[in-house]
């Protein structure tokens, strides 16, 4: 049997860092050649330090240049290809830089430093190089089908990219490369400019402008700093490395070797790519159907998902709710709040407009003369109860977004009962319908029988069908209910046994999905200093349960922050002092604030001066001292 697939995390796109790789052909040159030399290997250890800066190891370097020696014609001197790297952008780019380019562009490989307890921002300040580690993809297996029949001409466009054009290499195979490399990086992101106004895009957005009679386009928006990947990708096409694109001062043309029609022809293809590269996998049997399922015996019925702020409870519910549930209407959802009723969830009759449609009248007689009627009005819970009634060999979920911000007992009323399953999924314990809302659901279950054919998953309930089914409520095995709760919020009502135990709880752990985190690094302080956003977190954390004597739930979970606002300093800083900052002093830690904020006056902890004090000293604040050297 094969092994089981486990998705992997998540890539930062870093689309607004201050990222930038100058001579990307000098990189990704000798990055093949390392591959070739070292007999192509899964992932690759390369560099020693020296002084602050990185040098290829002698052996490596042999390496090196026996594969050069032993594929061409005429090779270089050993000291040519030791003068040549030294200064080579794999050795002296940072390692955020690399990963930019390698991981999010041209999809060659994911790089970290060889030293696994450095963190991966080491090489942010202080100008020094470490030794590095790269886990290589099939793309270089791609590279090397199509050059193994004349590796000669293939090593020759190496040396001459190395070399930065000192060696001279053959042209068609520099074509083919060049394409080659397009073709990867055509599944790659850029942005604009900072901020929501600006847009992200990917080189086929590009190229549909030309498509459009544009003679340049402009890589970013008026007044832009060029940011993360967009600097990438302008040098990449300044280094030759688009075949359809060419520099032009700060904007990019059209190259001379290209036709419009040749460009919207491969803008097409690179548009398809995209849409496939963009493919969800579930790890779950029921996602991957794309037609009406079975009731999946597998998943809880009624869950509950429970947990600190910031897990990740509606994103991962929404995912997984998603993944089984997939197809148009079989997913509702509604959020509970404290004025949140029965009648809301359930239904009610509430008064309706009957409007005097005379055509002989003005509009404005019509309103007059319109009535005010009462109709039973069905709420999400009788609206997900009627689909799964009609469709009985289709799955549908109802999620409710914060259960106990309403009063569960309240908002369910008697249907609570229905919560109670049997083997099957059923309700062991129907319920007789309310006299109100027995007209209105007899009415939905018998339209079935005159609704258009075609629908081979629906129910036709006849007349008499319809009236037994009406009698009494009980939910059938293809309803779900799955809701999110935080035990820790303000204002939040309890819930007692009996509604708890027809539940089944899941709890998301503190630090549940920190890797998509953990690589995020922040700048605090008048002085800028850098901090690992995860590394912080934890340690307030610390500080919450060892000296403030917190419960779990009230800790900060990873996504206490969105991911997005941790790329960029001032979004960072206010959302730190508007979220984090104003939750512990107003919740968490409001009568233990001396106990949090070690750094601060303990006469003057203001969430004002709290916030004040951050934008100077930033974790300080809390006697911590996290700066990375």
């Amino acid at each position: 049997m094969p092994s089981e697939f486990h998705q992997p995390r998540p890539v930062n796109a870093r689309l607004v860092t201050k990222t930038s790789f100058p001579h990307p052909k000098q990189a990704i040159a000798l990055l093949l050649a390392l591959w070739h030399a070292t007999g192509k290997p899964a992932s690759l250890e390369y560099g020693v330090s020296v002084g602050t800066g990185l040098a290829l190891d002698e052996s490596q370097l042999d390496e090196l240049h026996e594969f050069f020696e032993s594929n061409s014609a005429i090779s270089p001197e050993r000291s040519d290809v030791e003068k040549w790297v030294a200064q080579n952008p794999l050795l002296a780019a940072q390692l955020e830089s690399l990963n930019a380019a390698f991981e999010l562009i041209w999809h060659l490989g994911s790089f970290s430093f060889a030293d696994k307890g450095l963190n991966r921002s080491a090489e942010r300040t202080g100008g020094k190089r470490f030794p590095k580690a790269v886990d290589f993809t099939s793309n270089l297996d791609i590279i090397d089908a199509c050059v193994e029949r004349d590796m000669s001409a293939y090593v020759s466009v190496l040396l001459n990219w190395i070399s930065d054009g000192g060696w001279q290499a053959d042209s068609a195979m520099e074509d083919s490369l060049v394409k080659a490399l397009a073709a990867f990086a055509e599944v790659s992101f850029y942005k604009t400019g900072k901020g929501d106004d600006n847009i992200v895009y990917t080189p086929h957005n590009v190229y549909d402008q030309f498509s459009h009679g544009d003679e340049r386009v402009d890589l970013t928006a008026p007044g832009q700093e060029r940011q993360g990947p967009t600097r990438i990708f302008a040098a990449l096409v300044k280094d030759s490395l688009n075949p359809y694109l060419a520099s032009a001062g700060q904007s990019v043309a059209m190259s001379q070797a290209t036709t419009p029609e040749t460009l919207r022809a491969y803008s097409r293809r690179a548009e398809t790519a995209i849409g496939l590269s963009r493919l969800e996998v579930a790890v779950r049997e029921s996602a991957v159907a794309d037609t009406p399922v079975e009731a999946d015996d597998s998943l809880p019925r009624n869950l509950i998902m429970f947990g600190a702020p910031g897990t990740g409870k509606s994103h991962d519910l929404d995912l997984r709710a998603k993944a089984n549930f997939p197809g148009e209407g079989r997913i509702t959802r509604v959020t509970f709040h404290p004025e949140y009723t029965y009648s809301q969830f359930v239904g009610a009759y509430k008064p309706w407009v009957e409007p005097d449609e005379d055509p002989k009248k003005s509009l404005a007689q019509q309103f007059r003369d319109s009535k005010i009627t009462y109709r039973y009005e069905f709420g999400p819970f009788m609206e997900t109860y009627v689909r799964a009634m009609l469709h009985p060999s289709v799955t549908y979920v109802l999620l409710i977004e914060e259960l106990n911000r309403a009063n569960p007992a309240a908002a369910f009323g008697d249907i609570f009962q229905l919560l109670d399953r049997d083997a099957t999924g059923a309700s062991k314990y129907p319920v007789a319908t309310p006299s109100d809302m027995r007209g209105e659901l007899w009415k939905r279950l018998y339209e079935s029988t005159f609704m258009p054919e075609g629908d081979e998953t629906l129910h036709r309930y006849s007349k008499e069908d319809a009236t037994a089914a009406a009698k009494q409520l009980s939910l059938p095995p293809n309803m779900y209910i799955w809701a999110t709760m935080n035990s820790a919020d303000q204002g939040v009502f309890p819930m007692d046994t009996a509604f708890k135990r027809r539940w089944s709880f899941e709890y998301m752990d503190i630090n549940h999905g920190y890797e998509v985190i953990r690589d995020f690094d922040v700048v605090l302080g008048e002085d800028g200093h850098v901090v690992n956003w995860d590394d912080l977190r934890r340690k307030i954390n610390e500080l919450l349960l060892d000296d403030c004597k917190v419960n779990e739930d009230k800790l900060l979970g990873p996504f206490f922050i969105a991911p997005e606002a941790l790329d960029d300093p001032d979004t960072f800083a206010k959302a730190f002092k508007d979220k984090v900052l104003l939750y512990l002093c107003e919740d968490a830690a409001k009568m233990k604030k001396p106990n949090l904020f070690k750094g601060c006056d303990r006469k003057t902890i203001t969430y004002s001066y709290v916030c004040g004090e951050f934008d100077v000293r930033g974790e300080e604040i809390f006697g911590l001292s996290l700066a990375e050297e």
